[in-house]
């Protein structure tokens, strides 16, 4: 099934039109999400490295510019179709795989914030996304809505630029605020970010 959705978001972006879709009507933005989702929930790292190198080859022989920002500016427009979340929110709500070592989804965040730079971190959704979060939510928020966040997502995030004061939704709350006194260890690292 992953292999299928990886080929279909290829075809997409190849425009052939073979997944029964009018191609010209999809943005690049969703496009670009679309295959950056089925990569990594597809095959990790590797698979995430290879697609994100092919859209960028097409991008930059498109605008003629370099390929790596090609694949910055990917990872920046990436968005969802519904909610305006970018690859980052996902990663950090549910792109991980059952029975999957942290690790694994932290490799993937790694490696689009290391193509996307420091910008990526700071991403915010365009439109709610669902009941508990509103316009404005930042992949750091996001990471700790998570049950359990995990540290190291945070601390990586904090590492690219994530700003842990940011109070853009239209709930008024820093990850700070959502994390509470729930996890001590958490808090404190958001403490000293702050």
């Amino acid at each position: 099934r992953r292999a299928g959705a990886a080929a279909a978001a290829a075809a997409e972006m190849a425009g052939d039109g073979s997944d029964g879709r009018d191609t010209a009507a999809r943005p690049k933005c969703v496009v670009y999400f679309c295959a950056l989702e089925a990569a990594c929930l597809g095959g990790g790292v590797p698979a995430l490295k290879v697609e994100l190198a092919r859209l960028a080859a097409v991008r930059a022989a498109e605008e003629g510019c370099s390929e790596a920002a090609a694949a910055r500016a990917i990872v920046l427009e990436a968005r969802g179709d519904e909610d305006g979340q970018t690859a980052l929110h996902m990663m950090a709500r549910k792109w991980s795989q059952d029975g999957e070592s942290p690790c694994g989804r932290l490799d993937r965040m790694r490696c689009l914030l290391e193509a996307a730079g420091g910008d990526a971190a700071r991403l915010a959704t365009l439109r709610p996304a669902y009941r508990d979060q509103r316009r404005g939510t930042t992949p750091l928020y996001a990471e700790c809505l998570r049950r359990p966040p995990s540290a190291a997502a945070v601390a990586c995030l904090l590492a690219h630029g994530a700003d842990a004061t940011a109070t853009t939704n239209m709930l008024g709350k820093t990850p700070r605020a959502i994390v509470g006194s729930g996890d001590p260890p958490l808090a404190a690292l958001l403490e000293l970010a702050a």
